[in-house]
């Protein structure tokens, strides 16, 4: 069943942020995630913050920090996905930039048994969609906010900053009169959108 009916500004969320071995699904691995639940505004809580051991050499180490050393006893994706899966279960996922973190996380579970396809929505899109600003990277995002974030490109710092942005955003929602996923999929067009008509992971 398509979320399209569902409560927006009330919606229960499941915030990702991810580092990886490089930009692309079908070569690259996830080399830390992190999930944070939002069940509205004012309701977040960490639920997974782990490294990741992508099975092959750690590359982009100057951008996130990881080596091949940290990840060398992490769990594999493998080990984690039945519970990352459980952690997305009857819930939309979100993230700044979700284009980027979907096509990960989708294919990291479809890898691994798991249906890769599901609602998101997109924190960085958002304002432009709602009409209530423009989009912003992360970091200016949060300084537009007043939202700390101490460790740039650290998936448990990423994910916390967008579950406050997206709380932000879920209260002006409701403000405008935004109630469901079908009334946000009108204001403007953008590609998430199209992924309203999925039903969660069960």
């Amino acid at each position: 069943m398509s979320v399209l009916d569902h409560s927006f500004p009330s919606g229960r969320f499941a915030v990702v942020d991810i580092e990886t071995t490089g930009l692309s699904p079908a070569f690259d691995r996830i080399v830390e995630i992190s999930i944070f639940h939002v069940d509205g505004p004012g309701q977040v809580q960490l639920v997974l913050d782990t490294l990741v051991n992508p099975r092959r050499r750690v590359s982009g180490t100057e951008i996130h920090g990881i080596s091949d050393e940290d990840v060398r006893r992490a769990p594999t994706f493998e080990d984690i996905a039945p519970l990352v899966a459980s952690l997305l279960a009857g819930r939309v996922m979100a993230a700044h930039n979700v284009y980027f973190d979907v096509r990960f996380v989708s294919n990291e579970l479809q890898l691994n048994g798991f249906s890769g396809q599901f609602p998101h929505v997109c924190t960085m899109y958002l304002p432009p969609m709602l009409g209530t600003g423009v989009k912003r990277s992360l970091e200016d995002a949060c300084s537009e906010h007043g939202i700390e974030r101490k460790n740039a490109h650290c998936a448990a710092d990423d994910a916390w900053a967008s579950s406050q942005l997206l709380a932000r955003q879920l209260l002006l929602s409701a403000s405008l009169g935004v109630t469901s996923y079908r009334d946000l999929s009108k204001r403007k067009k953008y590609k998430f959108a199209d992924s309203f008509s999925f039903s969660p992971l069960d």
